[in-house]
């Protein structure tokens, strides 16, 4: 049954350790910063834009991996470079989500948010669903998404009071507010899923 938003938010303070204090809090806000630098560099050239499948899929199996196995380990966020066939599918990934919601942003702005949202679990699906070409992982997210995509938009938008505080705190608080937001969605994604951990997911941290 698909939990609540407050339920998942709840589970995402849990897996976190509690507080912005906490030893997993902290190594999923290096993950953020990391993400955040890497992401930053890589907007800067055209050719970067390539590799942002990469980065946002190895930033989906940090989150999942918290929420799978509790396991916080900044090194799953190398998930798609351990082999040619990963980082091949990532690329592709992150290049379909990116043309589609692009296509459907040419129609209106309100298209492409919705369509941003249908795509969310595609990193996520990138880690657990092997079997899934990128092009099936897009298609696979927008299927799971039916009827769906409000309550990650509420989910988001729950979360606008933790970043206007952040804000306050000379702009580095939102830093810390990031990790709870990126541990939801990755709780939002196990709820909706309701998988059993498998062997994917396990390779996320034996391999790390």
């Amino acid at each position: 049954m698909m939990k609540t938003n407050g339920e998942i938010r709840a589970a995402a303070r849990a897996r976190l350790g509690g507080g912005i204090f906490g030893n997993y809090w902290l190594t999923a806000l290096v993950a953020v910063v990391i993400y955040a630098a890497l992401s930053s560099v890589l907007s800067w050239f055209a050719i970067g834009v390539v590799f942002l499948g990469v980065l946002s899929v190895g930033y989906a199996a940090f989150f999942l991996t918290l929420s799978r196995r509790n396991v916080a380990d900044v090194a799953n966020m190398l998930y798609s470079v351990k082999s040619g066939e990963r980082f091949t599918h990532s690329i592709l990934v992150g290049l379909f989500t990116i043309a589609f919601t692009f296509l459907w942003s040419l129609l209106f702005l309100i298209p492409g948010i919705v369509k941003s949202y249908a795509y969310a679990l595609a990193p996520y699906l990138a880690v657990e669903r092997e079997d899934l070409d990128a092009r099936e992982c897009v298609a696979e997210s927008a299927r799971l998404m039916e009827g769906h995509k409000w309550q990650l938009f509420l989910l988001d938008l729950s979360f606008i009071g933790w970043y206007l505080l952040g804000l306050l705190c000379c702009c580095i608080g939102i830093y810390f507010v990031e990790p709870y937001r990126q541990a939801a969605r990755a709780e939002f994604y196990c709820s909706l899923t309701d998988a059993p951990i498998d062997t994917t997911a396990e390779d996320v941290v034996t391999e790390a």
